[in-house]
């Protein structure tokens, strides 16, 4: 088995590594393992964005919010000037 050294990391990612790894009860280097394990698995698996829709999220999906419109609703949204485009 090989060991990993990584130097300069970011020390947002760092901290955010040792959160994510204390949530989970491992160590840095653990919870790098298994990300790494994790990406190679899905690479290994996905061919297209379907494919990682069903990797991620599974057969069943997921569930999100109503985006509010994008479209003009009222009078005063028509007169913007956004929409004389």
């Amino acid at each position: 088995m090989s060991n990993l050294s990584l130097s300069n990391l970011d020390p947002d990612l760092e901290k955010r590594l040792q959160i994510i790894a204390s949530h989970h009860g491992r160590s840095i280097e653990e919870e790098v393992k298994v990300i790494l394990e994790e990406m190679l698995m899905a690479r290994d698996q996905v061919d297209n964005l379907a494919d990682l829709a069903r990797y991620w999220f599974g057969n069943d999906g997921v569930e999100l919010e109503t985006h509010p419109s994008v479209f003009p609703q009222t009078e005063a949204e028509l007169d913007c000037d956004y929409f004389r485009h």
